[in-house]
């Protein structure tokens, strides 16, 4: 959008923290945010630059921008997967969600022994963290890349980065990020808090104090790799996915339970679910899946929640199509 001489910049949040909102930003914000990143991943790799990424988030490939928005569909995500295949790549940029497509759809298409050859040092994920199994079953189609979790958000790009130790460093290049108790009062003392954040670069659409919704806590003491810059610990779920009744929380449960289907049963195809608990001991599921699959979903889900839900026997599961 060209205004009053400017290039500006409108992005739409994702809703996690409330309500999808839409963010306006300079194009000397934007680039600031992605060169801050691109300095995170030169610690870890001198050789990475903007010409040798291949980037799921913000893209500019145009074999990618083509086909990135019907990714749920197998032949548009089957279309970049072998453009990554024939790529030379040297890190790779996407959201845990979109990494898991890809490796899944790699497997099924047997290009797994093609995309290992690629120099891909480091893969950089956002959004999730990826379990330790993850990041071993997808080593057949990545045998030399580092695993990076990057803690983002759309309202002010990148929040902390991880060392090679595993610590997750605080952007504290323009962003002020704290943790607070229930009276908004900032926790030092590595208490779990809500996380805040403060921007002091964001001027087109200022944040400050902002509540992500996340809670973490803050280590202060120096990390293993010799930084002395703050680590952020986060924790498993948001208050508002808490299974009622229990301390666990329904999106690191019910992620494992469709990761045990992805991954052991490759012939069900699932484009979307919702998962709601309805009451106490009652859970509804929403999948969109074919009808020729749906018992063996169903008999899947099941199997996987025994081990993944506490006290699984109490619960009564609905499938709603």
């Amino acid at each position: 959008v060209a205004c009053e001489g400017k290039d500006w910049r409108l992005e739409t949040t994702s809703g996690s923290t409330g309500k999808p909102f839409a963010i306006l930003k300079s194009r000397s914000e934007k680039m600031l945010e992605a060169k801050r990143l691109m300095r995170c991943r030169k610690k870890l790799n001198n050789e990475l630059a903007w010409e040798n990424g291949f980037s799921l988030l913000e893209p500019t490939d145009p074999v990618i921008l083509q086909s990135y928005e019907k990714m749920m569909y197998a032949d548009e995500l089957k279309k970049i997967v072998v453009h990554l295949s024939e790529g030379d790549y040297r890190w790779m940029l996407c959201s845990a969600m979109h990494l898991r497509k890809i490796y899944k759809c790699a497997i099924e298409n047997h290009l797994e022994e093609k995309i290992s050859k690629i120099p891909i040092q480091i893969i950089e994920t956002t959004s999730q963290a990826l379990a330790q199994e993850e990041k071993e079953d997808m080593s057949v189609c990545f045998p030399n890349a580092q695993f990076i979790s990057q803690y983002g958000c759309r309202e002010v790009w990148n929040l902390a980065y991880e060392c090679t130790c595993g610590g997750l460093h605080i952007n504290d290049d323009y962003l002020i990020i704290d943790v607070v108790d229930k009276n908004g009062k900032i926790i030092k003392d590595g208490q779990i808090g809500e996380v805040i954040v403060t921007s002091t670069v964001h001027k087109s659409m200022p944040f400050f104090k902002y509540y992500l919704g996340d809670r973490a806590r803050i280590h202060y003491e120096k990390c293993e790799c010799g930084s002395e810059i703050p680590r952020i610990e986060l924790m498993i779920g948001r208050e508002k996915q808490r299974i009622v009744g229990t301390d666990l929380f329904g999106n690191e449960i019910f992620r494992k339970v469709m990761r045990y289907i992805y991954f052991h049963n490759t012939d069900i195809k699932v484009d979307k679910i919702k998962i709601i608990q309805t009451k106490e001991t009652e859970f509804e599921v929403y999948p969109v899946v074919k009808e020729s699959e749906r018992e063996k979903f169903e008999q899947y889900f099941r199997e996987s929640c025994k081990y993944q839900l506490k006290n699984y026997e109490k619960y009564t599961i609905k499938f709603i199509y």
